[in-house]
């Protein structure tokens, strides 16, 4: 019995020394019954780095326009309401034309006199009846006159206040009604086209080289709850970033077949960029800097092997490595701040590097 008891108590032994504890008996963290360190890694791999650029903005209708009264007088009729439909000439209101018509009508009698004095004046300094400088003032009344005829014209013209474009009444002013007092410059209404619509979003200097006009977007509008985004097309991209913000405007278009997509909606626009080029990439959190190095961990066999790269652009949580690595490399990509060169290490493979943007 008492031999039994001790073989007993010596595999106890043998059992509890083959398994790495700390003081309390529990397992240290990291590590396994062999003692070495367990650490997940990836299998690097070659990948387009930027395929995409994502933006948010706002949508505008490609046409919008403010339309402000060129003449003054009182408001005789409004032919137009808020969210009206209106045609490229179309009127949006016509103001008392009386006092203009009697303005014009005034100027043209004017001009017809000073052409007639003009007319006589070129006779009379022909046959040196009168001088040269007589003539002149008679042709500085004609050109007077005829500027002011014209002038009255115009804001007979005027009276009438139309359409430049063709779209949808987004605002009216709001002392547009009748009997109401137009002066010059007030604000008559607001028109937007909504057949075009306008994406304007920003990227920064590093995304700004792979995005270049007739590229192919997806512009989503949160607030229609619709999963189909709307095929549209890069138009322009603005060469010079934006003093404030430091990026550089983008503008989408898109032929607008939805009704329910309104000028000033946010939305969200996905474009495919330039980017053709695969490059070898791995997780951003398999790098390591330290003071003037930057290295990764590699896994060869049960040992973590420190390796020197070079490290080129790097997006969301992948980097390009353009040194060091080699595509099917084992890259460990946790406990790396800790990892020492040559640590014994047990690897689970979570993936390749691409496939974990």
């Amino acid at each position: 019995m008492k031999m039994l008891q001790l073989i007993i108590f010596g595999s106890m032994v043998v059992i509890v020394a083959c398994n790495p504890s700390n003081e309390n008996g529990e397992a240290l963290q990291g590590e396994v019954p062999d003692g070495r360190v367990a650490v997940e890694a990836v299998i690097s791999g070659r990948d387009i780095l930027n395929p995409w650029i994502e933006l948010s903005g706002v949508v505008r209708g490609e046409e919008e326009v403010v339309v402000a009264s060129e003449t003054e007088g009182v408001i005789q009729s409004v032919s137009v309401e808020l969210g009206d439909r209106v045609n490229v000439g179309g009127e949006i209101l016509r103001v008392d034309r009386e006092e203009a018509l009697y303005s014009m009508q005034q100027a043209h009698n004017q001009l017809v006199t000073a052409q007639r004095n003009l007319e006589v004046s070129e006779e009379l300094v022909e046959d040196n009846t009168i001088s040269r400088g007589e003539y002149e003032e008679a042709l500085a009344a004609y050109h007077g006159a005829r500027a002011g005829y014209e002038s009255a014209k115009a804001r007979y013209e005027n009276t009438v206040v139309t359409a430049p474009i063709s779209g949808l009444i987004a605002q009216k002013g709001e002392e547009v009604a009748v009997g109401n007092l137009i002066s010059f410059g007030m604000v008559v209404a607001q028109i937007v086209n909504l057949d075009v619509m306008r994406f304007e979003g920003a990227v920064g200097e590093r995304e700004v080289g792979l995005l270049e006009p007739g590229l192919t977007a997806y512009v989503s509008v949160p607030a229609l709850q619709v999963d189909t985004p709307f095929t549209a097309t890069v138009s322009a991209v603005a060469p010079r970033a934006s003093p404030q913000s430091a990026s550089y405007s983008v503008v989408i278009n898109w032929q607008n077949n939805a009704s329910s997509v309104l000028s000033g909606m946010n939305a969200r626009a996905r474009v495919r960029t330039t980017d053709k080029d695969s490059v070898l990439v791995v997780p951003t959190s398999a790098v390591v800097r330290q003071n003037d190095s930057t290295f990764v961990f590699l896994a060869k066999g049960v040992s973590a092997q420190r390796t020197a790269v070079r490290v080129g652009r790097r997006v969301d949580n992948l980097s390009e490595i353009a040194q060091g690595v080699t595509a099917g490399d084992t890259v460990i990509t946790s406990r790396t701040t800790t990892l020492t060169d040559g640590d014994r290490v047990r690897v689970r493979v979570i993936g390749e590097s691409g496939d974990l943007r």
